[in-house]
């Protein structure tokens, strides 16, 4: 099976997350405002598809040339949908692509934060810092410690601070974007993903894992390859279409990986990786 079969098959793959606005024309404005009515009404679902429209949009655009190197905007823990939204919307209005871009991206995942409810058990895990502009040398390690923070919450059963972590992932990691985008990409749509499908949002989780595909990279993925923790689970829904698009992403990333062996084995309903490959990042 070749590696242009294996996109055909992905099928909503190239609807979901579209390369040029020719294949999917979307208004990013009017899906900001179907997605505070979505919230507004408690429909998380709906809200979430709306937010993975504006991140779409925001995905099909260049990142404008000679853009900063360290980030003054970026999406803070603490940000609740409502105020990325705002930020999104003033940048349409400027026609400031580069904060479009910055907010957008991560707007999926902070709405994966505030629709998920606070766990009656909170984790032991240690919470996540104020907000503030903690000094470079302490941030970076904690970012390395994230993925980890993030699965242990996971385990213990707390939603809600695994979303806080994966946003905070997001938050730190995009003020140092040539060194730590690519893991935040990736890690902060998985954590994100796995809480939506352990929460019973099996499309969100399925749209998570294809835009954690979307990475850049980063050494240790480029070389020892992603976990597959997220994709069991959504191939666990039923879901291949997503799964199969997830791991023509991780081709682009992953050396020496060849997908397709991997992809027929999953159309013919087996699971070809191995339980160690799901726990590979955490």
């Amino acid at each position: 099976m070749s590696l242009t079969r294996l996109v055909i098959l992905a099928g909503s793959f190239s609807l979901r997350l579209s390369t040029t606005l020719a294949q999917q024309p979307i208004d990013p404005a009017a899906e900001l405002n179907a997605m505070k009515s979505a919230l507004l009404a408690g429909d998380a679902s709906n809200a979430l598809r709306h937010a993975f429209a504006v991140q779409n949009f925001a995905t099909a655009q260049p990142w404008p040339p000679n853009s900063p190197r360290v980030r003054a905007h970026f999406v803070k823990p603490g940000d609740t949908s409502a105020a990325v939204a705002d930020q999104i919307g003033q940048a349409l209005k400027t026609n400031d692509i580069f904060e479009f871009k910055i907010y957008a991206t991560a707007l999926p995942v902070v709405v994966m934060k505030d629709v998920t409810p606070p766990s009656s058990t909170p984790s032991e895990a240690t919470p996540p810092p104020v907000p503030g502009n903690t000094p470079p040398e302490v941030e970076i390690p904690r970012i390395f410690a994230l993925p980890r923070l993030a699965k242990a919450a996971l385990d213990a059963g707390d939603m809600a601070l695994a979303c806080r972590y994966a946003v905070e992932l997001f938050s730190t990691s995009s003020q140092y974007p040539n060194v730590f985008e690519g893991q935040a990409t990736f890690y902060s749509n998985t954590l994100a993903g796995l809480v939506a499908v352990r929460s019973g949002h099996p499309e969100a989780a399925g749209l998570f894992l294809l835009a954690a595909g979307t990475t850049s990279g980063e050494p240790v993925l480029n070389s020892f390859g992603p976990t597959m923790l997220l994709a069991s689970e959504v191939l666990a829904t039923g879901d291949r279409a997503s799964v199969l698009g997830y791991l023509a992403e991780c081709a682009k990333f992953w050396k020496h990986f060849m997908p397709e062996q991997w992809a027929a084995e999953i159309q013919q309903g087996r699971i070809p990786w191995s339980k160690a490959r799901t726990q590979v990042g955490f």
